[in-house]
């Protein structure tokens, strides 16, 4: 088990691993772009970062590790995450959102 979670494709596809790691209440860092920016709301379900900037990356880790004061912060992230995951990603939410467009297209 672990608390975070880097996913450093650039420009990845949709991916399962970032829904995987939000599911299980991981604080996900990811790069802010491809799919990634479908999946993280930032800074309420992750963090997005740009590629490049191995600065902001390592400084977001050492946040998330040594400053204490965002501790009930990061605790809601991790809820937030997985409530994201099961609201839009999950099969019932496939489902209903299929069965929502059946019913307007018929």
């Amino acid at each position: 088990y672990t608390d975070v979670l880097t996913y450093t494709p650039e420009n990845e596809h949709f991916g399962i691993v970032p829904l995987e790691a939000m599911y299980m209440g991981c604080i996900l860092l990811a790069c802010n772009s491809g799919g990634p920016t479908e999946s993280i709301v930032h800074g309420e379900t992750g963090f997005l970062l740009e590629a490049d900037n191995v600065d902001q990356w390592g400084n977001q880790i050492h946040e998330i590790y040594f400053d204490k004061s965002n501790s009930q912060l990061l605790d809601k992230m991790k809820l937030n995450a997985k409530k994201r995951v099961e609201d839009v990603f999950s099969f019932k939410a496939f489902g209903d959102k299929l069965n929502e467009y059946t019913t307007i297209t018929s």
